[in-house]
């Protein structure tokens, strides 16, 4: 769940707008967005095209969506649940979301559609790794190594690095591991997210917009644990309701694509 940008001012949202990059960057992210497209298209099979296709409205919905709070709002980007969904034909859903939410929506803008869609879609790439990872516990060894490196980077991020980490280490009792893998999944999407858009404002900015970057870090990361809880809870749903839609469980009804991801079998 992510900071919309102020109206008319600052860039604080994940959707940047227009004039706000330098013309290498907006450029370069332009071809960096194309390339994502190119390797999530590679060997497309038609079986997942009504996924992907389901998948991409979601996401151009979620973030369609804004709460507002103050002068800034809150939409959901669900870029770790699609990651989890869709493997890397996320690196397709992504882009075409950014780009229908610029040009039908004027979130962001189409100048800023390969930076938004990279900022976005690159944390999917490491969505399922992790999802299969943290669902089965193996994360909780490096709790500490965490806030320890957390600490060693900010003094502050402990505020947040803590909480996840507690959180990760006393709820698994209490939640089902598919629950606690999308709630790590989401969380660390969103927050590399963060990452990378304060990056692109704080390197790659029209002038000088490195404390926006940082304001802008700051006022996202504690939000991504609520990201996490939702869409931990739509991948829990999935695998109680739709086994063969959450994409992780091979079993009769599923059938596996030749780019290697699972998709629902076909009815006789």
């Amino acid at each position: 769940m992510m900071v919309g940008a102020v109206p008319g001012s600052l860039p604080l949202g994940v959707h940047i707008s227009a004039y706000i990059l330098s013309n290498p960057c907006w450029i370069l992210g332009t071809f960096g967005a194309f390339a994502l497209l190119a390797v999530g298209l590679r060997r497309l099979h038609e079986d997942e095209v009504a996924r992907l296709a389901l998948v991409t409205a979601a996401l151009f919905v979620a973030s369609s969506i804004h709460i507002p709070i103050g002068v800034f709002s809150v939409h959901l980007i669900l870029n770790g649940l699609a990651g989890i969904l869709l493997g890397r034909r996320a690196f397709v859903a992504v882009p075409l979301a950014v780009f229908l939410q610029a040009w039908l929506l004027g979130h962001g803008d189409l100048m800023t559609w390969g930076v938004n869609s990279c900022v976005i879609g690159l944390p999917t790439l490491m969505a399922r790794p992790l999802f299969l990872i943290s669902r089965s516990g193996s994360l909780r060894g490096l709790g500490a190594s965490l806030v320890a490196l957390s600490c060693l980077l900010h003094p502050w991020s402990w505020l947040v690095t803590g909480p996840a980490v507690f959180l990760v280490r006393r709820v698994p009792g209490k939640r089902p591991r598919n629950w606690i893998g999308g709630f790590v999944t989401c969380s660390f999407c969103v927050l590399c997210s963060c990452l990378l858009q304060a990056g692109v404002l704080a390197f790659g900015g029209s002038t000088d917009f490195s404390a926006v970057a940082a304001l802008s870090l700051m006022l996202h990361a504690p939000l991504a644990l609520l990201e996490g809880f939702i869409g931990a809870t739509i991948v829990q749903f999935l695998f109680v309701m739709r086994p063969p839609w959450a994409g992780m469980e091979g079993g009769a009804s599923a059938t596996r694509s030749t780019s290697g991801s699972i998709v629902p079998a076909q009815s006789s």
